[in-house]
């Protein structure tokens, strides 16, 4: 990151280039197998924009419910994206699974009874018009307890042209 002095002039290039932070402000619920928009997690990519997104997830599940993520990305978006976490299927703890755009597969996670969890998926995104790119989340299988997004979930959006 570039360092800065004081009286010296900052070009809008500069500022634009800077990575933007979003982060989820409360706790976000889902109590079924149905995504929903974890609020705070999106950004609006600009035309031709390509970007790096990065995150850090914080949840509670209950073990029998476990936890899912996808992208919702306006039309035109390509790219991929990949999460390290513990992901259940054949993956093992902080496999990376590399997934393209459009999404047609998911990143799930292990819940646990008694601790919160965190996971870290990162995307790279090029986008061809504009539009809202949204994290989303629900349980993998539905039922009683909840899966909650904790608040200071946080993503980190780079412009990269």
């Amino acid at each position: 990151m570039v360092q800065y002095t004081a009286g010296q002039r900052i070009r809008g290039s500069e500022i634009n280039a800077l990575p933007q932070l979003y982060r989820v402000a409360t706790d976000q619920t889902n109590n079924t197998a149905s995504f929903v928009d974890c609020v705070g997690a999106s950004f609006v990519g600009e035309v031709n924009g390509l970007y790096l997104v990065e995150c850090f997830l914080i949840f509670k599940s209950p073990a029998a419910r476990d936890i899912k993520f996808q992208w919702s990305v306006p039309g035109g978006v390509t790219g991929w994206w990949a999460a390290n976490g513990n992901e259940l299927s054949s993956n093992t703890v902080g496999q990376t699974n590399r997934q393209t755009l459009p999404f047609t597969q998911l990143h799930v996670f292990a819940g646990d009874d008694s601790l919160e969890s965190n996971a870290t998926p990162w995307a790279y995104v090029a986008f061809t018009g504009s539009g809202t790119m949204k994290l989303q989340f629900a349980q993998q299988s539905a039922g009683t307890g909840p899966t909650v997004v904790r608040a200071g979930s946080s993503i980190r959006v780079s412009r990269l042209a």
